[in-house]
């Protein structure tokens, strides 16, 4: 007799967790609830599942606190088998770990152990870095500390922003998850601890660090740009006391060494050319 499919809660509130639950609802798992934010909070790419969840009979739970007693005591009623969270920032406590039998799939876009913590992506683009990941992991009451469930190791072009690694990131996850469904009834047997020996943890970031200084040198100011872009925040620089945004630009090789950062070299229609701390930058789209 075929057993019954695990009873699954999905938590999300990004536009990358609206992907991949779609997909899941595709693949005609036994979905018995959906928590997603009210309200946006500090989610740039914020996605509030109304459109996913239009005239599906599954309950869905709006909440800005996974972790309050009103949001357990729903989640306790309808009893799931396992719990699969995506994009969701707050940590769940170990109230909600407790509940599901078979466990919590987490969701963490880099190479675990290694960049734990906020804003992977974007980090993993100012920073410069060639490769990052996409890894589902087992949830416990650690930030990104679980055991490994699966891992891709995903390249990073420089011709790529914040919109391109964002959606390549998705398609990556989309089909790990895909292959992760037939085992959600033993995903404890299997799960690779990680090695904290190997680990870091990025910092929460704030309007600051997406500020531009041109003292910087070209190729850091663009790969800040770039890493701020769709959709995210922007970076931005102050001029005359008011705030611009930069969407795309460039790095070139025009500025003598006795030109100032910050020093506009050529403003044209299409673009503005900006000397940085080294080299510099033509913006090409600006707000």
């Amino acid at each position: 007799m075929k057993s019954e499919k695990p009873k699954i809660l999905y938590i999300g509130a990004v536009k990358l967790s609206a992907r991949l639950l779609h997909r899941l609802i595709s693949c005609d798992v036994n979905l018995v609830g959906i928590c997603s934010k009210k309200t946006p909070g500090s989610h740039a790419d914020f996605d509030d599942f109304s459109t996913v969840v239009r005239n599906k009979p599954i309950p869905l739970l709006k909440t800005n606190d996974i972790n309050s007693s009103s949001s357990i005591k729903w989640i306790k009623e309808i009893k799931p088998d396992i719990i699969i969270c995506i994009g969701w920032s707050q940590l769940l406590t170990n109230a909600i770990i407790k509940i599901p039998r078979l466990g919590i799939v987490g969701y963490h876009p880099s190479a675990l152990p290694k960049n734990r913590g906020r804003h992977p992506l974007i980090w993993a683009l100012a920073l410069g870095l060639r490769k990052t990941g996409s890894t589902f992991f087992l949830i416990d009451e650690g930030a990104d500390t679980g055991p490994i469930l699966s891992q891709k190791i995903v390249e990073i072009y420089d011709y790529e922003d914040a919109s391109a690694l964002y959606e390549k990131m998705t398609i990556v996850a989309e089909k790990q998850l895909v292959e992760l469904l037939p085992k959600l009834d033993d995903l404890k047997s299997f799960g690779r601890a990680q090695n904290n020996k190997s680990a870091n943890s990025w910092r929460k970031r704030d309007a600051r660090d997406g500020r531009i200084d041109w003292r910087m040198n070209a190729t850091n100011i663009f790969n800040l740009v770039r890493s701020l872009s769709h959709p995210y925040v922007g970076a931005h620089f102050t001029y005359n006391n008011l705030d611009y945004k930069v969407w795309k630009c460039k790095v070139v090789h025009l500025g003598a060494k006795n030109i100032e950062p910050g020093k506009v070299l050529r403003n044209s229609v299409d673009s503005l050319v900006i000397k940085c701390g080294l080299n510099s930058i033509e913006i090409s789209e600006i707000e």
